[in-house]
């Protein structure tokens, strides 16, 4: 959804967006699970019908020729709306991503490679799907665990320089991986996206570090944190705890799921 820091792309779509939560509201789906799912698939299913039909299974309800059409009505009303606003968008898109696909191609294997040996080889996927889109906060990005899958903001340059976007994009890919069991069988599903996000973040700046793009230290943890996850709200004291939590993990190399499960425990403690 639009964010009012760019007011363009939220002026365009705002009447179909409201048109959409209400039909979600209205077919009783829980809305945050309902764009966990239909923002990935929407990227790799053929029609808005089918979208539709595949999100409804996904968000618990058995679809029906009534309610899958009701609701690919509103998504293909969004869409209408940014094509009429932004009709050349898809080629402004690779067109704006052509410095990261450049950066990536320079230094992107070298960082995921740095990751894996500071985790485990198993944690890097061997193929990931990586969609670039429209910039609205001029530098975001999600992981689509479920989905293998990686959604990044198209951007001309790096919109922080002290975080190249290239180690954003690795940092995301490094995240798909950790729903194998091996990984996540300690951690609660509905907490899993955030625990492997932060579970990674210290990898990455580590393995950036080592390619003199970044260091792994409390303002770039603090920054990472702000500028790559805005909606995760912790106290003053969590970044030392992160960085302590890697330093424990850095130096007994216990499983990374044994790891991830300590982290999980103090993000509970955390906001209890």
């Amino acid at each position: 959804m639009a964010d009012a820091a760019e007011p363009r792309m939220a002026a365009a779509i705002a009447e179909a967006t409201a048109a959409l939560v209400i039909e979600v509201t209205a077919l009783g789906l829980p809305e945050e699970r309902f764009w966990e799912h239909v923002i990935p698939l929407s990227a790799q299913m053929g029609g808005n019908r089918h979208l539709a039909d595949v999100t409804l299974r996904k968000c618990g309800r058995n679809s029906d020729d009534t309610a899958a059409s009701h609701l690919a009505t509103r998504i293909g009303e969004l869409e209408s709306a940014v094509r009429q606003e932004f009709p050349t968008l898809a080629e402004d898109m690779t067109s704006q991503g052509l410095g990261l696909r450049d950066q990536w191609d320079r230094i992107g294997t070298d960082l995921l490679r740095t990751i894996a040996h500071l985790i485990e080889d198993e944690l890097l996927p061997g193929s990931a799907e990586i969609v670039l889109v429209y910039p609205v906060q001029r530098g975001g990005g999600s992981a689509h665990v479920l989905y293998n899958s990686v959604r990044m903001e198209a951007t001309e340059d790096d919109p922080v320089p002290k975080l190249p976007e290239a180690v954003r994009l690795a940092w995301l890919i490094s995240q798909l991986n950790l729903e194998l069991p091996m990984f996540s069988e300690t951690v609660n599903a509905h907490r899993l996206p955030t625990v492997a996000a932060l579970a990674t973040l210290p990898a990455a700046l580590q393995a950036a570090e080592a390619a003199d793009l970044a260091a792994c230290d409390q303002s770039h943890v603090k920054l990472a944190l702000k500028t790559w996850m805005p909606q995760f709200q912790c106290n003053e004291g969590f970044t030392e705890q992160l960085l302590k939590w890697w330093e424990v993990y850095s130096g007994n190399r216990p499983r990374f799921g044994v790891a991830i499960g300590a982290l999980d425990q103090i993000l509970q403690n955390e906001s209890a």
